[in-house]
């Protein structure tokens, strides 16, 4: 499957593949992350599991602060 960014009305979502490359990291080492919630869990769309951008940046800017 390839990666892609999806725009929608709601916002821009990230897949994992996507976050996965951002943050430099394993797709596994993303299951993790959340598993060990240093990251939020994705919105699920049938089998895709998807991120919203603005909540990933609030996410990670309250994990900064």
């Amino acid at each position: 499957m390839k990666s892609c960014t999806m725009a929608t009305g709601l916002g821009e979502y990230l897949t994992k593949e996507d976050l996965a490359k951002l943050l430099r990291v394993s797709k596994r080492t993303i299951n993790n992350y959340v598993s060990e919630s240093r990251l939020p869990a994705p919105v699920r769309v049938g089998r895709r599991a998807l991120w919203q951008k603005t909540a990933l940046a609030e996410f990670l800017r309250r994990l900064g602060s």
